[in-house]
């Protein structure tokens, strides 16, 4: 990515992440043979790259700072392992249940706060 990302912009959308995801059509899935994990549309736009945030997540973004998913890795066997907000989603993915409504509306609110909680930490900045 040649422009540099504008981390405000990022922090704005991230607190906006329910319209974002609602007006893009984010579906939350989770592979469990890859432990990988995407709230984002089906198929992501090939203008979006990938951007660490912190040791956790990837955020897909396009030139302009506007985000277009969220990724993680290693789901099961690390971010729900020891990050206790993220531990519920853990029983839910190995039971291989379909995510309702409501669990992807706390889901997402679960991603909201994280990704805030790590932006905002002194040691964090974007590559």
């Amino acid at each position: 990515m040649k422009n540099k990302l504008n981390l405000n912009k990022i922090v704005n959308q991230v607190k906006d992440l329910h319209r974002i995801a609602k007006e893009n059509s984010w579906v939350p899935y989770y592979d469990a043979q890859l432990d990988e994990f995407y709230f984002s549309p089906k198929v992501i736009d090939k203008k979006y790259t990938m951007q660490a945030i912190g040791d956790e997540f990837l955020v897909y973004v396009d030139q302009n700072s506007n985000l277009g998913g969220v990724y993680i890795n290693y789901f099961n066997n690390n971010l729900s392992s020891h990050d206790p907000k993220f531990k519920p989603f853990k029983r839910i993915f190995a039971k291989h249940q379909k995510i309702n409504s409501e669990n992807k509306t706390l889901l997402l609110n679960t991603i909201e706060a994280a990704l805030l909680e790590t932006i905002a930490t002194p040691k964090f900045n974007l590559a």
